[in-house]
């Protein structure tokens, strides 16, 4: 599962070589990254990864745990309408769901 995430990262990223790309991801605790060590974050491990591979990347987690999807939304919303450029956004939500 580790390495088809890598491949996907690393084929969609010749599209955005020229400069920074940003990327925010958007979920709940598992898109968070709770219980693991900021390092071990897909979020910074994609990072690490493409900056590994010559791509300059900005990340920004706005996860929450405990975050259910209506509210991963209306982060996405106040996002995007802020001035932040964003070229990519992975949405990682559901797993919350269940609880409310």
């Amino acid at each position: 599962m580790q390495t088809i995430f890598y491949s996907v990262c690393l084929a969609l990223f010749p599209l955005f070589s020229f400069a920074t790309t940003t990327v925010a991801f958007i979920g709940d605790s598992i898109t968070y990254g709770y219980g693991v060590k900021t390092s071990h974050r897909y979020s910074d491990i994609t990072k690490e990864l493409l900056h590994m591979h010559g791509k300059e990347i900005e990340v920004i987690n706005r996860a929450l745990n405990g975050q259910p999807t209506d509210f991963a939304i209306i982060s996405l919303s106040d996002l995007l309408s802020s001035q932040k450029k964003l070229d990519i956004v992975v949405i990682g939500s559901g797993f919350c769901d269940a609880y409310y």
